[in-house]
């Protein structure tokens, strides 16, 4: 298993562990495996199924399930 260290280098799309918004902001731009690139609009953990949504760069704005949803962030 890939220290906590090396996972952020890491290119592969993972689901976010344990489905866990704490760590995403407003602001942050992410790569999502089928989507592309995106920057997050909202974050929302009011309920809980944690979600966000994003401004994709080619696809429009989605709301993605946190749980779901396989993405890395860049910036």
């Amino acid at each position: 298993p890939a220290s906590a260290s090396t996972a952020k280098s890491d290119t592969s799309f993972a689901t976010m562990p344990g489905a866990d918004g704490s760590r995403l902001k407003a602001g942050m731009v992410i790569e999502h495996n089928r989507f592309g690139r995106g920057t997050i609009v909202e974050v929302d953990t009011s309920q809980p199924d944690h979600r966000i949504k994003v401004v994709f760069d080619n696809s429009g704005e989605k709301l993605l399930l946190l749980k779901f949803a396989k993405f890395i962030i860049i910036d």
